[in-house]
């Protein structure tokens, strides 16, 4: 109720100087965000929080606070908070907190520094991920790349053997758990996981 006694005091200013009032300026930040429908390009800009209803290409972005992008999203040197992709993500040279796919994720030569959640496909090229990696596919590959933690779902009815490729040279600080118990872990590239590391799965070498 206080937010319509506002709009109206706004409006009430505006009326009476003749002069526009930007009252979305006094509104809490999460009234705040901007709100775009249909493809969307942005390039050198540095934004609060932004929700895209459609596909969007992002270069040399900022997100301080959070990205939700309802389709596809190509973005290349950007720095994003919180990003939310409810569609299929192709990141390059990014720097992310948290993050959600609900889609395919293909990133190179970005960092994640915080939990990454899949719910997809995941392939990696020359990336680090400082902390856990949550995902739910049959097939996800890293190459040259650097990982904590990765816990495999799945939440299929059908119990088929997921495969983690491990390969060129990536390294697995932490463990590997497949929560289904069928899980293999393919190893290959002068890359390195021990039989510790590996919970409901086995190792597959191809060296």
């Amino acid at each position: 109720m206080k937010y319509i006694y506002l709009l109206v005091f706004a409006l009430s200013l505006s009326i009476l100087y003749g002069e526009a009032v930007d009252w979305e300026k006094n509104l809490p930040a999460k009234h705040n965000r901007k709100v775009r429908y249909g493809a969307t390009q942005i390039g050198e800009e540095s934004i609060s929080s932004i929700i895209i209803h459609g596909p969007a290409v992002i270069d040399r972005v900022k997100i301080l606070e959070t990205m939700e992008v309802n389709g596809t999203l190509n973005a290349s040197k950007s720095q994003v908070k919180h990003l939310i992709v409810n569609g299929n993500l192709s990141g390059f040279e990014l720097s992310l907190s948290e993050v959600k796919i609900n889609g395919i994720a293909q990133l190179s030569s970005s960092t994640v520094s915080g939990t990454i959640t899949v719910f997809g496909s995941l392939n990696s090229h020359e990336c680090i991920f400082k902390e856990s990696i949550v995902i739910d596919s049959t097939e996800t590959f890293f190459n040259k790349s650097n990982i904590q933690d990765i816990t495999i779902l799945n939440n299929s009815s059908n119990l088929i053997t997921q495969k983690v490729y491990i390969k060129d040279h990536s390294k697995i600080i932490g463990k590997i758990t497949f929560k289904s118990g069928i899980g293999e872990v393919i190893v290959s590239g002068n890359s390195t996981v021990t039989p510790s590391q590996v919970v409901g799965g086995k190792i597959i070498n191809k060296d």
